[in-house]
């Protein structure tokens, strides 16, 4: 059975005499038979945190899609129109370009999804072009780009 670490929450290996993640001695570790406890996400500065940037730049090159930053690049009102804030919301994507070729250009955190992918290309009827950006600045854009839009 796996054993947790109580301060990272990490799975240890028992064999060892400390957590391999955060170095807490064995004492500090906990057996867990259920398995179902959430892991918290990781604040800065401690172990396992994947900053955003680094986490977009590696789902860029693993999955071979551009990165985008939501900052800088505006959706347009008719690639708005194509997908409703509440299917955005769930799947963490939005879409920001549709091109002259009839492709719809989104952004989404995970570009793996592909139960996702096939869920916007059956809504919309267009061929989509999939890049990556960070779940949170999706959710910002979301928030505030539905909200100019509607």
């Amino acid at each position: 059975m796996p054993k947790w670490c109580f301060k990272c929450r990490g799975i240890v290996d028992t064999r060892d005499s400390r957590c391999s993640v955060c170095g807490s001695p064995i004492a500090d570790v906990v057996h867990d038979a259920g398995l179902n406890r959430p892991r918290p996400t990781p604040a800065a500065g401690t172990p396992g945190f994947v900053p955003g940037s680094k986490l977009v730049q590696f789902l860029s090159q693993q999955y071979g899609v551009a990165e985008i930053n939501l900052e800088e690049v505006d959706s347009s009102d008719d690639a708005l129109a194509l997908v409703p804030e509440e299917i955005a919301l769930r799947l963490c994507l939005i879409p920001v370009h549709l091109g002259a070729g009839g492709s719809l250009t989104i952004a989404m955190a995970d570009p793996s999804n592909i139960e996702a992918l096939s869920e916007i290309r059956k809504l919309t009827g267009h061929e989509i072009h999939v890049t990556v950006a960070a779940s949170r600045a999706i959710t910002s854009a979301i928030a505030s780009r539905y909200r100019s839009f509607r």
